[in-house]
């Protein structure tokens, strides 16, 4: 029984290494705090965003970074929390460690630890989705132009499936990876079972989205995808992109991007493609250092 013991706090050790790692990893701030806000958990990338140590917010409680008049918001969804037990959303101001505030943007939810309730959760600079919000507008607003300028050279930019709509409507449905339809100012019209399932949403929750919103891109991404639509709508060539995004579940995944014109129904859309390429990616990592030894 003695072997048996010391091998199950092993494997327990090597669990908590594994998720200790994994957590580290994170671009966001993951934090956790007991039933009185006290922190009792936060991850390095804290430093990034608010100039802490995670040492120094150990054992504080996070009602103190909180801009006193976001206070009372904070502590009713967080005690509706508690009897709901349901994932709380906020968007408040906290302070940095030179003393001005920053707007994030914290999500998550109570669950209970040995009987103790505790609050775990995921906290991200707002300013920077609000950016991006702000750039979607804009994008919004300076294609309209282009899109008159390429109707003129459809024939020559675009795959016109008017003759083999049912083909083409088979390949979308069977196709191995996720396939978005945009309208030509970036909204999904429609998209398959994998995009569904690459992005853990509903059909239902994906069509009317924005693309760009579909995923929080890191600000690299975004600007990829950003030149690749323009020039795309400029009528160029592309190849593919990777770049990594986050999914609705604030999972960072590796994946290459397709764009590419088709018009349906006497309409140019944007037919985007999207492959989750992390395992190869983990694959190329794993190689790099038996590449590195070889002579």
């Amino acid at each position: 029984m003695g072997s048996e013991k010391r091998d199950y706090i092993e494997k327990i050790k090597k669990s908590e290494e594994k998720y200790r790692t994994l957590i580290n990893s994170i671009v966001d701030v993951i934090i956790e705090l007991d039933s009185s806000g006290t922190f009792t958990f936060v991850n390095p990338r804290v430093f990034d965003l608010f100039g802490y140590q995670p040492e120094e917010m150990i054992g504080i409680n996070a009602f103190n970074f909180v801009h006193p008049e976001d206070i009372p918001e904070i502590a009713k969804k967080m005690n509706d929390a508690i009897y709901s037990r349901e994932i709380i959303e906020v968007i408040y101001r906290t302070r940095h460690k030179d003393g001005h505030y920053i707007v994030v943007q914290a999500r998550g939810g109570m669950y209970n630890d040995n009987e103790k309730i505790k609050f775990i959760g995921v906290i991200r600079d707002y300013s920077e989705l609000k950016e991006a919000e702000q750039k979607i507008k804009e994008s919004q607003e300076n294609y309209k132009e282009l899109y008159k300028k390429l109707e003129q050279k459809v024939s020559e930019t675009t795959i016109d499936f008017k003759e083999s709509e049912k083909k083409f409507r088979h390949l979308f449905e069977t196709s191995p990876f996720a396939i978005f339809l945009l309208k030509f100012i970036g909204i999904i019209i429609d998209c398959n079972s994998v995009a569904e399932r690459l992005f853990n949403l509903k059909k239902d929750e994906i069509i009317g989205r924005n693309f760009l919103e579909l995923a929080a891109f890191p600000s690299k991404a975004y600007t990829k995808i950003e030149n690749a639509y323009k020039k795309l709508c400029r009528g160029e060539k592309l190849n593919p992109i990777e770049i990594q995004i986050h999914t609705e579940d604030d999972e960072l995944i590796w994946v290459n991007v397709i764009n590419t014109l088709v018009k349906l129904h006497n309409e140019i859309q944007i037919q985007v493609i999207v492959q989750d390429i992390s395992e190869q990616k983990l694959t190329e990592k794993a190689l790099q250092p038996s590449e590195q030894e070889s002579p």
